[in-house]
């Protein structure tokens, strides 16, 4: 938070940032929220607790030593080029760093990273930031306690990937084209330091940014701070923490925590928690979720985000900084839908945790049961970047993962009923890993396996490509021979039990996969050596490695099998219910057709003898239509009765299947055209389940910030 002494300057800072909505619910908590509290509290603290004492004090002093080495840095690079430093030498500095993410939010566990910024002034360009012989790569290199250092200059936001006295640090570059860096966080935040400013700053500069915001804009930080660690271990544990992968990352879940925080201002950190869950899980996506307004910038013509601009958006996280952006564009339809699941079971479990007569730190521990993805699918799909050398790995896995949501939007064109992509890579460092079909192969449906997860199609066989695919990987015996560096990422998917049915028996991807592979070869840093391979693996020939079963893959056989059987039901509801649905639609048809004939016959009860030529006219044409309609409601009954015989006797049973699914896409096409309508119904009123809007601002028009005065 900010201290006493800069709250004036942050109040004056905070008069253009207008709440987006305005508290749902102000009064105190009571005595029960405040005791579940602190046994939330309890738990979270042995669960995932704070980096205290020697260890946080090694980051402050790691962060003291990188301070000082970018300021000595900047000054000598400013001599070489004759440029004055426009700042006093004894209370300013040339380079300033800021942090932003867990770490200055207060919310940093052990292990995590520190993001930090390197502010420099003009002439100074990043090229000579990321230089190799004179930059601060260059200089981090030299030093006796950096282990790793990984310069990542082609990505669209330049980084250095540190590994600092076994701490983590991603080392950010932005260039303020003024001759004195920014001094505080007050002054960071003073949108005129973004004129003149290249993209990649302007973006690097949104993390601390937002962070900053965040820090001002909840109304109670020891709670935001206490409810974010609960969120934070929560989506660690449930499989749901990484933006590259698709899923929401550390400033996401953060802007989340920050949006219940400032509806429900003054609850307690228990209460925070169930609202948190039960908030998301009935959010009606994509309407976007805000902390602020959004406002202009005179003399700026940056680029913010506007609902309906970027198709394919599917849970927009607004940041409150100027530009606004939208801070979770990588997450897909599967990927929110698996978290709205775990928004459901959250929600369940924080009402259990509460409803306990006694209240235990122990109440809340169900709530964070580790997620079983390795348990859960008898299909994966397996990622494999390999390389010869060990240093070279790490840039090309970073190339591979920020590409995999590619791969699983080609997966978006096959009928599938869930994409789970697991956000962590593995490294299986001795340990076999089976590859026991190549994707290229498709989706066996007659293998064995595929009968385990109850699904109707699973894998398709293709000799050609799988020995082509296989020539491509280099897992034979020629790599067996030479050492290679690699890594790891899975996907679970469940083929759907029903749509699936029109790839025939069989899901051919061979396509998808030849693309996306040679998209990512096409990475102009890539060099001899650096491979990708993706293949198929059934539950059975998963590696057993601790990673994946904490405790052997043997004693996991049994929770894996209530799995199959919870698949193989839910597979077997889907189809009763189309079944039924296909009955129900006789009977509507049967309906419609009974709604036309009475109203024919009520028009022609009604008829006129003396009606003029125009009414006679209309009239004919009135008939004629219903006319129309009677035949087209004939034509739809026999159909229906025909597939409804074929479902009641069972005579054919491929029959069947097409016949439901195609009062699934009859009921697709239904569900489109109500979706239209209410998208068309949220671009007149975004009004979130009547949440109070904070009044006096016309909402279709940006408040404009004038540079001159700083006031909005």
């Amino acid at each position: 938070a900010v201290g006493g002494g800069a709250m004036g300057a942050a109040d004056k800072l905070l008069e253009r940032f207008t709440p987006w909505y305005g508290a749902l619910e102000v009064a105190p908590p009571k005595a029960r929220e405040e005791e579940q509290s602190r046994a939330l509290e309890a738990f979270i603290d042995e669960a995932a607790p704070l980096e205290q004492g020697e260890a946080q004090a090694k980051r402050q002093r790691l962060l003291v030593e990188l301070q000082d080495m970018l300021n000595k840095w900047v000054m000598r690079k400013l001599e070489e080029k004759h440029a004055m430093f426009q700042g006093d030498v004894e209370t300013e500095v040339a380079g300033k760093l800021f942090v932003s993410g867990s770490y200055r939010l207060g919310v940093n566990t052990r292990g995590t990273d520190i993001d930090s910024i390197c502010t420099i002034p003009i002439p100074l360009t990043r090229d000579e930031f990321f230089s190799e012989e004179d930059g601060m790569v260059a200089l981090l290199r030299k030093r006796p306690e950096v282990t790793y250092v990984n310069a990542v200059t082609g990505a669209r936001v330049p980084i250095i990937e540190v590994v600092w006295d076994e701490i983590e640090l991603d080392v950010l570059c932005a260039i303020v084209q003024r001759g004195l860096v920014p001094q505080t966080p007050e002054e960071l935040l003073d949108d005129k330091i973004l004129i003149g400013m290249d993209e990649a700053s302007q973006i690097t500069l949104n993390g601390p940014r937002v962070t900053e915001l965040m820090a001002l804009l909840v109304p109670n930080m020891k709670t935001f701070k206490l409810a974010l660690r609960c969120v934070r271990h929560w989506a660690k544990q449930r499989g749901l923490y990484s933006n590259k992968i698709g899923f929401l990352g550390g400033v996401n879940w953060a802007l989340l925590v920050a949006f219940v925080c400032q509806l429900f201002p003054s609850a307690a950190p228990s209460t925070l928690l169930r609202q948190f869950f039960y908030l998301y899980k009935s959010w009606k996506w994509p309407t976007e979720i805000r902390l602020c307004h959004p406002y202009e910038v005179e003399g700026m013509d940056a680029r913010q985000w506007e609902a309906g601009r970027t198709q394919g958006e599917v849970c927009p996280i607004i940041t409150p900084a100027y530009p606004c952006m939208n801070s979770s564009y990588t997450v897909s339809k599967y990927t929110l839908r698996i978290m709205l699941n775990e928004f459901s079971r959250g929600f369940e479990r924080c009402k259990g945790a509460e409803n306990e007569k006694s209240v235990s730190a122990d109440n809340w521990g169900p709530l964070f049961k580790s997620h079983e993805f390795f348990l859960q699918y008898a299909t994966y799909i397996v990622i494999k970047a390999t390389c010869p050398e060990e240093d070279m790995l790490n840039r090309w896995s970073g190339w591979v993962e920020a590409r995999i949501r590619r791969l699983l939007d080609e997966l978006d064109r096959f009928s599938m009923n869930e994409i789970y992509p697991y956000p962590k890579r593995l490294a299986h460092d001795g340990v076999l890993v089976p590859a026991d079909k190549v994707l290229d192969a498709g989706l066996d449906d007659g293998d064995e396996d595929s009968k385990e997860d109850g699904s109707d199609a699973d894998a398709a066989a293709n000799k050609d490509g799988s020995e082509q695919q296989g020539k491509e990987l280099g897992d034979g015996a020629a790599t067996a021979k030479k050492k290679r560096f690699g890594c790891y990422w899975y996907v679970g998917i469940k083929p759907h039990p029903i749509n699936s049915v029109r790839q025939g028996s069989t899901i051919d991807m061979s396509s998808a996969v030849a693309s996306w592979c040679a998209t990512i070869k096409s990475w102009p840093e890539r060099v001899d050596g650096m491979e990708v391979a993706v293949a198929l693996t059934k539950w059975k020939d998963l590696p057993d490695d601790p990673d994946l079963f904490p405790e052997g893959r043997a004693a996991a056989k049994a929770r894996h099998k209530w799995w199959v059987q919870r698949t193989k039901a839910e597979n077997a509801r889907v189809r009763q219910q189309v079944q039924g649905s296909i009955m129900v639609d006789e009977a509507a048809v049967a309906a419609e057709k009974a709604a036309v004939e009475a109203a024919g016959k009520e028009a022609s009860s009604n008829a006129d003898a003396s009606a003029s030529p125009d009414k006679i006219a209309v009239k004919k044409e009135e008939q004629l239509e219903e006319s129309e309609d009677e035949a087209r409601a004939s034509a739809v009954k026999d159909e229906v009765e025909s597939d409804g015989e074929a479902v009641d006797k069972g005579e054919d049973a491929q029959n069947n299947i097409e016949r439901m699914q195609q009062v699934l896409h009859k009921r697709a096409r239904e569900e489109k055209e109500v979706t239209e309508a209410s998208e068309k119904v949220r671009n007149v009123s975004t009004n979130f389940h009547e949440l109070p809007r904070v009044p006096g601002i016309d909402t279709n028009r940006p408040v404009k910030l004038h540079i001159s005065s700083g006031k909005a």
